[in-house]
This record gives C-alpha cells, structure tokens and sequence, in this order.
C-alpha cells in the first residue's frame, strides 16, 4: 500500500472505529458562537469547523491561533496538529505537523486559504508524504472573547483518555501544574496567561518517568465551556487532554 494509500485509510478507519466505539466525545458546537470579528491580532482566536480529504469527511477541526502558532485537534478523525499560521493580505497559509491521536508523528500539511469577510477561512491542503488533498473550512468562535485568569483554572482536572488511562492535573492559583496518570508519569508545568483579554493560554510541561513519552512540551490551552482543552508537543510527540472539573 503506498503512503498515499496509507494516510487515507489511517485517517478514514480511525474515525470510523472511533464512532462505532464511542472512544471520543462526539462533537458538538453547542457553545461555540460565530463572531462578526475576530481578535485585534491577524489571525488569533479559536476556529472551529471541518475538512475532507481525497472526498471523505467531514471530519470535524478545532484551532487555536496564537501569535503564529497554531494548535489543532480532530476528534472524528483522532489527529492532532501543530505549527504555524500566517496571513498576507487576505492569504492564510499555515503548516501542521500532523500526529496520530497516539502522539507520533505522521506527515506535514501545507494549507492556503482565503480569509473571508474577517471572521471565515476557506482553504485547502495538501500533505508532503501521502500527497493527499482536501479542504478545510473554519468560522471564528467568539468563544475566544472571553477574558482569561488563572484563578479560574484553579483545582484539580482530569480526564480519562481512549485506552481507559485517567490523568489527573493540580493547577494552584499562579498556574503551576502538576500531575500524574495511571502508569504512573509525572508532569510538571506551568500556564501563562498570554492576553488578559482572551480565552487562550501558553502552556510549558515536562513528562517524566513515562518512558518514550518522556521530555518537554510546550502549547497551549484554552475553555471550552466546562473543560479544559490542553494540546501540547515537541518534535516526537503530541499529547492532547480535554479535562473536567474534579469535585
């Protein structure tokens, strides 16, 4: 089968089986709300909708844009991404890392869009090794509006990931985290609040003693409704937690 073949499938057995099984949340926009503009910075903000690849789909995609960076998850087709964004005049071009909800790395996209009427990005993509092609498209989430405090993350949050395993993160009142999983891992890390004004935060953390997991991440986080959405990655790996509120 050739690499082309290869990511096709990956992606589209994936999101099948993850269906069928119930393994991730399915997705909803119920608390995300189009907004007529966006952030003052270019393209910040949280943007959510979806993308087919080779004509299957839609699968759905949520980003985080941050000072030229850009944070992304797909629950449907279990991917995450990282890279970059950038906007000239009314081109938007970014380039993900695409990982496997597993965390390995599995092939780079390059994306070229338009942004229309400020607050909607048409675009499309190609990726490097499979040469697959597709669509995506994203609407701005006012969700990203909302102002940020680290009081507010404040407590103890976990979530239960796809194989069962819970992880559990102690966030004190300056941002400080730290965790453990059920295999044991450790994390230590900290979130920065990176503008007063909105829902987005920088997020630096060390996994230790979880073997090839092991090392230093960095990312970002932000609100959705009740939980606390956290993708983190460095050049090996991508972790994502979408975390509840522990009592």
């Amino acid at each position: 089968m050739s690499c082309r073949q290869t990511v096709i499938h990956i992606l589209c057995l994936a999101a099948i089986a993850c269906l069928a099984s119930a393994c991730v949340p399915r997705y909803t926009d119920a608390n995300s709300q189009d907004s007529l503009s966006p952030s003052p910075s270019s393209l910040d903000g949280i943007w959510r909708g979806d993308f087919d690849i080779e004509g299957r789909g839609p699968f759905d995609f949520t980003a985080l844009h941050v000072n030229g960076k850009a944070y992304a998850y797909s629950r449907r087709a279990r991917a995450l991404y990282s890279g970059s964004v950038e906007r000239e005049g009314e081109t938007v071009t970014s380039t993900y890392t695409l990982f496997l909800r597993g965390g390995l790395p599995l092939d780079v996209a390059i994306i070229t869009g338009e942004l229309k009427e400020e607050n909607r990005i048409a675009s499309h993509f190609v990726t490097m090794n499979g040469r697959n092609t597709g669509a995506l498209n994203l609407a701005y989430d006012a969700a990203y509006d909302t102002p940020s405090t680290l009081r507010k993350l404040s407590g103890v949050w976990s979530y239960i990931d796809r194989n069962d395993q819970k992880i559990e993160f102690q966030i004190d009142s300056g941002g400080q985290i730290r965790g453990h999983d059920s295999r044991n891992c450790e994390y230590l890390g900290k979130l920065n609040i990176i503008d007063l004004d909105y829902n987005a935060y920088e997020v630096d953390v060390q996994v230790r003693g979880c073997g090839s997991v092991s090392g230093d991440y960095e990312g970002a986080s932000f609100m959705e409704g009740d939980q606390l959405s956290m993708l983190i990655s460095n050049a090996n790996r991508a972790l994502f937690f979408q975390f509840s509120s522990s009592p």
